[in-house]
């Protein structure tokens, strides 16, 4: 046991050279400047779902590049009118924006939740983006990964600021 309290000392004193460049800071200012200068051009339409609970929208928008990033957005039927907290999952790898059942036990929370696919995953939400050297090995984790400009991340996180932007629009 001493050998594991010894290592686990040692990690929590680990303090890494930071490597951020002087450039850093402008860098993701003018990225989302770029992003917020793109209309959202926010859709939703409520689709017949056989739950009386939730109230379920297949919603789109468009991310960062003009890409049409699609989900679902559900706000509970029940309870008290006006807004609700509302919980923004962006799925793991490969995966997409699931079915609405899986995010119900949200929804019986009292919350609203928008579930958005991760742009040329598992879902049915494409890439417009426009890589001058792909840069691609095995996944699109490594798409433009040689030029932070084109790097596929930095769309996502994008698109992950806009889901933000949609939640923040609807009057739920």
């Amino acid at each position: 046991m001493r050998y594991i309290e010894e290592r686990l000392r040692e990690l929590e004193a680990y303090r890494p050279e930071l490597t951020r460049r002087p450039d850093f800071g402008e860098f993701w200012e003018n990225t989302l400047s770029e992003s917020h200068d793109r209309e959202l051009r926010p859709t939703a339409k409520q689709v017949d779902y056989p739950c009386g609970h939730a109230r379920v929208y297949d919603i789109s928008y468009d991310g960062f590049d003009g890409t049409r990033i699609h989900g679902w957005f559900l706000v509970p039927a029940f309870g008290k009118a006006g807004r609700w907290p509302c919980l923004i999952q962006y799925h793991g790898f490969t995966d997409s924006r699931g079915l609405p059942w899986q995010l119900m036990h949200w929804v019986m929370a009292g919350m609203a939740v928008l579930a958005v696919d991760c742009r040329a995953q598992g879902g049915v939400t494409g890439n417009r983006a426009h890589y001058t050297d792909s840069g691609m090995v095995a996944n699109v984790t490594t798409l433009g990964i040689l030029d932070p400009h084109e790097y596929y991340y930095r769309a996502v996180y994008m698109d992950c600021v806009r889901a933000v932007d949609f939640a923040a629009g609807r009057p739920e």
